[in-house]
C-alpha cells in the first residue's frame, strides 16, 4: 500500500491591520492644491509687481503701451498716461488674430484709420504660438 502524502496546511499566515491615523481635513492638501495655492501666490505677487511699476511709471509720467483684453493691467493702468491695444474698437490700436498654424497671422490698425479692418494687409510672422499674438501687437503698436 502506498502511502497518501500529507496534505500542506492550508491557512495562510495574516498580517494584523494597521491603523491609519487620519489627518485633520485642514491638513489634507491632493497635489494639485498645493499648485493651485501656489500659482494664486505666484498671481498675487505678480499683480503687486505691476502695480508698483505702474505706480512709479505715473509719478515719472511716463506712459504705458496696455493691452486692454488683460483685464488686470487695463484696471491697474487707468491712471497712468497710455496707449491701449486690444481687440475692441474702445482701444487706440486694433488687432484681429487671424491664425496660428504654426505661425501667428493678424491684422491691425489704428483706431484712428477709416479702412475696414478687412481692408487691411495679413501681417504673417515668424512666431508660433496664440501667446504671441499680444507680444507682436504690442511691438506694432509702439512702433506706429
Amino acid at each position: 500500500m502506498s502511502k497518501k502524502p500529507e496534505k500542506e496546511n492550508s491557512t495562510k499566515h495574516k498580517e494584523p491591520k494597521k491603523e491609519v491615523k487620519k489627518a485633520p481635513k485642514e491638513e489634507i492638501f491632493t497635489e494639485k492644491s498645493r499648485e493651485n495655492k501656489e500659482i494664486l501666490q505666484l498671481k498675487q505677487e505678480i499683480e503687486q509687481l505691476k502695480n508698483e511699476l505702474y505706480q512709479y511709471i505715473r509719478q515719472k509720467n511716463g506712459k504705458l503701451f496696455v493691452n486692454t483684453d488683460n483685464e488686470l493691467l487695463n484696471d491697474l493702468s487707468r491712471e497712468t498716461t497710455r496707449i491701449t491695444f486690444g481687440t475692441s474698437p474702445m482701444v487706440d490700436f486694433i488687432g484681429n488674430f487671424i491664425e496660428s498654424n504654426p505661425f501667428v497671422k493678424l491684422k491691425c490698425k489704428a483706431a484712428t484709420d477709416p479702412t475696414p479692418m478687412a481692408d487691411k494687409p495679413t501681417i504673417a510672422t515668424q512666431l508660433i504660438g496664440k501667446y504671441n499674438f499680444e507680444n507682436i501687437f504690442k511691438t506694432l503698436n509702439a512702433l506706429l
